[in-house]
């Protein structure tokens, strides 16, 4: 960059602690944000510090940057920047921190950064006129990928409530014929899992939590392992089987998936499982489960703003629609379809998010090596 010095981070601004805001002093209504170390935790109506700044997550989401223009309160996880802004230009330095990919920085168990490392990170630094020059090519550039940005994620949206409205208008428009039905009294098996936490280890067979049931199926990528011996012991009820359904009852609940042949699984807590009778298909079912009528009746049933879950018995009780097997399976076939598609134009508007993310990136590499 013309005219540029190279300068320790420490040498141009320094990373002010914040501090703790005291339970009385937070208000839903204040006037000005309390920031946490991932963006506003809560409002307040006393301010720390009263100059436009970025906050720096300095525990736990450590080296996240959240950009602030007015006054506000830095909380202890954070650290909030100060400078000379007859030198520095706010945006340019902000900017520079989002090149520099401070979470790369973070530590320890649970993850945080000695500002020490980011004083020792050195930097070019043009001068002030030339620092406006860059931010303003910048913004103009981001102001337009954050256009395309919002459109993509409007359409992948658009994307996914068309299939959730497909469905329930499916549903709506056989509502009556069909008729609904309690969950329970449409299983031949229905447990829950065992009230225990199972002993973990590295390797062995996986033991579902909520957290593997995303979005309809199983993902057991970093799932948690156990032994045969505690396979055993924690299947003693029911041993799950394929084509068994699964179900998230806690934290992200209100989730069915359908077990595979492969692997072998066995219920952490926070899970329950039930079997279809012969007069249910079990891929009907996840529709319904995963649809808006399941999310619905999952979302009215939790309980427990602190630890959010469904009871068994809710569960038990949802509202099932049954139309004849052979309806049941046809409807099955144009849900797949659908799904299909939805799924193609999910991936390609989730390719275009990755790649404008990517074009970001690349805009900040040219800014902070000369190229821009």
């Amino acid at each position: 960059m013309k005219g540029s010095k190279i300068k320790k981070l420490g040498e141009v601004l320094a990373l002010e602690y914040g501090k703790p805001l005291p339970k009385e002093d937070r208000d839903d209504n204040g006037t000005y944000p309390a920031f946490g170390a991932n963006g506003v935790l809560c409002r307040t109506n006393r301010y720390c510090h009263d100059k436009p700044s970025f906050i720096v997550g300095r525990k736990g989401s450590a080296g996240e940057i959240n950009l602030t223009p007015e006054k506000f309160w830095p909380l202890d996880v954070t650290y909030y920047v100060t400078f000379d802004p007859t030198k520095y230009d706010l945006m340019f330095l902000f900017h520079a921190f989002k090149f520099l990919n401070l979470p790369a920085l973070a530590k320890g168990v649970k993850p945080g950064i000695n500002r020490n490392d980011v004083y020792d990170l050195s930097f070019a630094f043009p001068p002030l006129p030339e620092q406006r020059r860059i931010v303003a090519i910048l913004d103009e550039a981001f102001a337009g990928l954050e256009a395309m940005r919002a459109n993509a994620e409007m359409n992948l949206q658009n994307s996914r409530d068309l299939f959730d409205s497909h469905l329930q208008s499916v549903f709506n428009q056989h509502d009556k014929r069909w008729g609904k039905h309690p969950l329970v009294s449409l299983c031949k098996l229905f447990v829950d899992s065992a009230h225990r936490t199972p002993k973990y280890q590295d390797e062995g067979i996986p033991a579902l939590r909520p957290r593997d049931v995303v979005n309809g199926k199983l993902n057991l990528v970093g799932a948690q392992r156990v032994s045969e011996v505690e396979y055993e012991i924690q299947s003693k009820r029911h041993k799950p089987s394929p084509g068994d359904i699964v179900y998230s009852r806690e934290l992200s609940y209100g989730w069915a998936a359908l077990l595979p042949k492969s692997p072998r699984v066995c219920l952490s807590q926070g899970m329950c499982l039930f079997r279809p009778a012969s007069k249910l298909d079990a891929a009907f079912l996840l529709y319904v489960l995963n649809g808006s009528i399941g999310r619905e009746q999952a979302a009215r049933a939790a309980v427990g703003a602190a630890h959010p879950h469904i009871n068994l018995g809710d569960i038990k009780s949802y509202s099932i629609p049954l139309p004849p097997l052979e309806e049941q399976r046809k409807a099955t076939r144009q849900f797949d379809e659908l799904s299909e598609e939805t799924q193609r134009l999910a991936s390609l508007y989730e390719r275009k998010l990755a790649a404008l993310e990517a074009l970001k990136n690349s805009l900040l590499h040219q800014a902070f090596t000369g190229n821009l």
